[in-house]
């Protein structure tokens, strides 16, 4: 890219082509653009290119493009915000008038009049202030990402301050000039709550609803029979003993895992193989240093030993490989493809272990206490055998997996004694809902919930 240019802040690193050609000559400016260092959006504005993907810096030249007087709006002012829901694939900005702004990629203009009292600043970007962003969301989304970060906006909120924001956000929308989603987005106001831990608990009680069922009483508390509280529920219908748990409603889920009732009691064969494995790969990576060890060390006293019983040294050392462990090295000819050999079999140990660590990772219905004991053996056999730390860092991360799953089924073998049906919702439950619903539709009858 040739000599780098020193260039002025800008805005989040854009900046207004006659105003940069003040600062530092068109001449620069054409340099930089011709080595690279600026990158042109329209006529008018130039992108520094190694900012260029910073959402700032994409909101910024949105804003500059649109011209004068221009404010982000919708899920662009609760991204910056850092709401979890917002997306950042696109820029949405809003003008006061008519103008007609050419459209650019990635980029959303609406055109609606505003006043300046609804306009903040936000590290130098002109952004609508957040209920005013809610209720355009709202209305215009209509479905769960509007619905999501209307939660999370009353979850950041103090509880004694909650209404107050309730009430502004329904009056920006009784204020729209557009009514299209209106009664939506006041049902949406009415249905939130400020106690989702996760969008995909907002999702899932949208969901519900939806389907024409009662909504769910959010972060319920389980006690014993002394009262002392044991678990918490994301959501449930204690008088059905029926609940939802959302934590595995993640995009990694979603393409291996569909709704189901927990019943944690209950052993899999997968739980069993996942165990076997992480018991095999400590064995393997064992005998594989073992074996390089002892290599090394015949290596070393063939080199010390006259040129001539090189090949005999070099025979011993195939040997001790093709007894140690004949699944992970071959029979060498000389000490230097007998190093190779041991190198892979280190390396075909390590991801050995590393698949060991992710199965471990999906036996949740194995049993929990043997899963968790296995896996801290796996650890220490791994540790003592001297392992390559990427070996022995799997097989401490299946360790912790393997605990975690541990309490998760102690969790769920209490629950189930207690009559509890716990449905756990995966993301490809959002996208394809009908099983799901099906079964917490059974459920909820059988416990005596109405539609």
């Amino acid at each position: 890219m040739g000599l780098m240019f020193l260039l002025p802040e800008g805005l989040h690193g854009v900046h207004l082509r006659h105003e940069l050609v003040t600062a530092i000559g068109d001449e620069r400016v054409r340099a930089a653009l011709t080595q690279g260092w600026l990158a042109q959006y329209s006529a008018a504005v130039l992108v520094e290119r190694r900012r260029a993907a910073e959402f700032p810096t994409r909101a910024a030249t949105g804003l500059l493009h649109a011209g004068p007087g221009a404010a982000l709006t919708g899920e662009s002012v609760l991204a910056l915000a850092g709401f979890a829901s917002a997306s950042t694939a696109q820029v949405e900005v809003l003008v006061p008038d008519e103008r007609e702004v050419r459209r650019r990629p990635g980029l959303v203009v609406h055109s609606t009049p505003f006043s300046e009292i609804d306009v903040d600043v936000h590290d130098g970007l002109r952004t609508m202030t957040p209920d005013f962003a809610l209720a355009e969301v709202l209305c215009r989304d209509r479905g769960r990402v509007g619905f999501a970060c209307l939660d999370e906006a009353l979850a950041r909120c103090r509880a004694d301050r909650r209404a107050g924001l309730r009430a502004s956000v329904l009056a920006r929308i009784m204020a729209r000039p557009d009514t299209l989603g209106r009664a939506r987005a006041r049902f949406l106001v009415d249905l939130a709550t400020g106690l989702a831990e996760s969008p995909a608990e907002s999702w899932a009680r949208l969901l519900v609803v939806d389907a024409g069922w009662p909504p769910p009483q959010p972060q319920f508390v389980v006690r014993g029979f002394a009262g002392r509280p044991l678990y918490q529920l994301d959501m449930a219908w204690p008088e059905a003993r029926v609940a939802i748990d959302c934590s595995a409603a993640t995009p990694a889920s979603a393409a291996t895992t569909t709704a189901h009732v927990a019943h944690a009691h209950a052993a899999t064969p997968q739980a069993a193989a996942a165990r076997a494995t992480i018991a095999e790969a400590a064995v393997t990576a064992a005998v594989t240093r073992a074996a390089a060890a002892q290599a090394a060390a015949v290596q070393t006293a063939a080199t010390a030993r006259p040129a001539t019983a090189s090949s005999a040294a070099a025979t011993q050392v195939a040997a001790v490989i093709t007894q140690t462990d004949a699944t992970t090295s071959t029979t060498v000819a000389d000490a230097t493809t007998n190093a190779a050999a041991t190198t892979a079999a280190a390396a075909e140990a390590a991801t050995t272990t590393t698949a060991a660590a992710a199965s471990a990772a999906t036996a949740a219905t194995a049993p929990a206490a043997a899963t968790a004991a296995e896996a801290a053996a796996a650890v220490e056999a791994l540790t003592a055998a001297g392992a390559p730390a990427a070996a022995t860092a799997a097989a401490a991360e299946a360790e912790a997996e393997a605990a975690d799953e541990a309490q998760a089924a102690a969790r769920a073998e209490y629950l189930h004694r207690r009559g509890w049906t716990v449905f756990h919702l995966t993301a490809a439950d959002f996208r394809d809902p009908t099983r799901f619903l099906t079964h917490l539709g059974a459920a909820l009858t059988q416990g005596g919930v109405a539609a």
